[in-house]
């Protein structure tokens, strides 16, 4: 992996996995975003003490010398001061709560933008404009790079509630019933991401869909919205889907 100056996670969440691994892969520069200030003292200590007892399986995947990440890990655990004094000194900033659709940030000024379980949730207006502000800030051969889980969150172990339980409802009756300020759904499909990217002119290199847990079982197109119902069972089963593309 290159080195990269200034990587750039949207929806940092609880436990700061990813933003951890990037700066023992040699990343210089950091900034965490997120709505909501979720990080904790604990989690980054936690977090910290798993990618160091694990470091030389996490070598073998992410093709980094064991001892380069255990050291820079070490070199991070904040050790009972302050986390978010300790990873400033590395270059390692938390900005919450963020507006990610105008982040104020140069042109041309980051060389990665990733989230991890984290678009599906963003209202797809709003997510439009975090991706043209992406393309502004993103350098040119810059990536994005996201993760996410496309299913029902309200699904349970009862087969009346199923993963793909949110496709059943038109728009505005699923805008009245399944969202609400603390928790949105999208609903977007796999084929909806990517065109979002290519739409605003970046180049996908890598995208995958993984069905996991979800089956031809759950499937039945009668009860599907007529937005959702003619689409592919690639596109419906989909329970993981990865992107990502590079600004040109």
């Amino acid at each position: 992996m290159p080195i990269l100056d200034k990587v750039l996670c949207k929806g940092a969440g609880w436990h700061p996995v990813l933003p951890a691994l990037f700066y023992g892969m040699g990343a210089t520069r950091i900034v965490m975003t997120d709505i909501v200030r979720h990080i904790r003292q604990f989690y980054v200590e936690q977090t910290l003490d798993y990618l160091i007892a694990h470091a030389d399986e996490i070598a073998q995947t992410v093709g980094v010398p064991a001892n380069q990440l255990s050291t820079r890990w070490q070199t991070l655990h904040p050790k009972g001061k302050a986390w978010e004094n300790v990873w400033q000194t590395q270059g390692i900033h938390y900005d919450a709560p963020f507006n990610f659709m105008k982040t104020k940030w140069a042109d041309h000024s980051v060389d990665m933008i990733y989230s991890n379980s984290c678009i599906s949730y963003i209202p797809f207006p709003t997510l439009e404009k975090i991706f043209q502000e992406s393309i502004r800030i993103l350098k040119p051969g810059g990536w994005i790079a996201h993760n996410l889980m496309p299913y029902d969150d309200y699904a349970s172990n009862d087969a009346s509630i199923t993963p793909l339980n949110f496709l059943r409802y038109d728009a505005k009756t699923w805008e009245r019933i399944g969202n609400c300020a603390l928790h949105h759904q999208n609903r977007c499909r796999p084929a909806d991401y990517l065109k979002l990217a290519e739409r605003h002119g970046l180049r996908v290199l890598f995208s995958k869909r993984r069905q996991h847990h979800l089956s031809a079982t759950m499937l039945d197109r009668h009860q599907l919205d007529a937005a959702f119902c003619d689409l592919s069972e690639e596109e419906l089963l989909c329970a993981h889907f990865s992107i990502v593309a590079e600004k040109p």
